[in-house]
């Protein structure tokens, strides 16, 4: 006798679909996406540099003018059209903040870029505000008094109010640190060291300048020790001969110090 089994259609239905995907988690797209980022950045290095070497060994005063105006901007729309594709895909989250970045150089290079420039950093500031990626692109601000407290005072990442102080701190101090600006600017920069000195100053495309901490003690150590008028530090070593020496040994004389290495 056969039997036969009856199954609800619903349950037939819901074995002959395959299961859902689960989403990618939000982690594993902004490394894709930066992934992505480095690898276009690194197509555009390697295309601008062909671009220079050629207008390097052009000798028409004409063909190299044309290389300037047509050629580098040329490159620049077609990876920046590349890194708006891509913060398109991905807008609204955390890994568009890159592309984006990426977008405002580049679009800024063109001719008829400058729109499309302005529109990638009202987006930025309009999305991302509050991600930490947001802070490689602060300096793109560094300049703007009004944004930078705006970034530093506003923003619920720690990431994007130290690097924004650092840029106010910088602002403030101009060139270099001075008796005239000391009183201003080395509270700022106790700050940094006290409440950010571990963000780490990074801009769009990786360059990372390295911890907030490292950048305002060196040059404040240098201001504090290396100016006119302050005792040398301590200096240790040998010299030609082999004899150990220090710098102290020579105080009350005109000493030349020469530092120099071989690569």
């Amino acid at each position: 006798m056969n039997r036969r089994i009856l199954m609800p259609v619903a349950l037939v239905a819901t074995l002959l679909v395959a299961p859902l995907r689960a989403e990618d988690p939000p982690q594993a797209v902004e490394n894709d996406v930066a992934a992505q980022v480095k690898t276009l950045s690194e197509e555009y290095a390697q295309a601008y540099q062909q671009v220079v070497s050629d207008y390097r060994a052009e000798t028409d005063a004409k063909k190299k003018q044309e290389i300037v105006a047509t050629r580098l901007p040329a490159l620049s729309k077609t990876y920046g059209d590349k890194f708006l594709k891509l913060a398109e895909k991905h807008a609204k989250t955390p890994a568009a903040v890159e592309p984006l970045a990426m977008v405002v150089q580049l679009a800024g290079r063109t001719p008829d870029g400058k729109a499309v420039a302005e529109q990638a950093k009202q987006t930025l500031l309009a999305d991302h505000i509050n991600d930490d990626d947001f802070a490689k692109t602060v300096s793109m601000w560094s300049s703007d008094a009004d944004m930078l407290e705006k970034f530093a005072l506003e923003s619920k990442s720690r990431q994007v109010q130290g690097v924004a102080l650092f840029f106010q701190m910088s602002k403030a101090k101009g060139r270099e640190l001075t008796e005239k600006n000391v009183d201003l600017v080395k509270p700022l920069m106790v700050r940094l060291t006290k409440d950010y000195g571990d963000v780490r100053l990074i801009y769009p495309g990786g360059t990372d300048r390295g911890s907030l901490a490292d950048l305002v003690d060196n040059e404040l150590f240098a201001f504090e020790n290396l100016r006119i008028g302050k005792v040398a530090p301590e200096i240790v070593g040998a010299d030609i001969d082999g004899v150990e020496f220090k710098l102290s040994d020579y105080r009350g004389k005109v000493v030349v110090i020469d530092f120099w290495g071989d690569w």
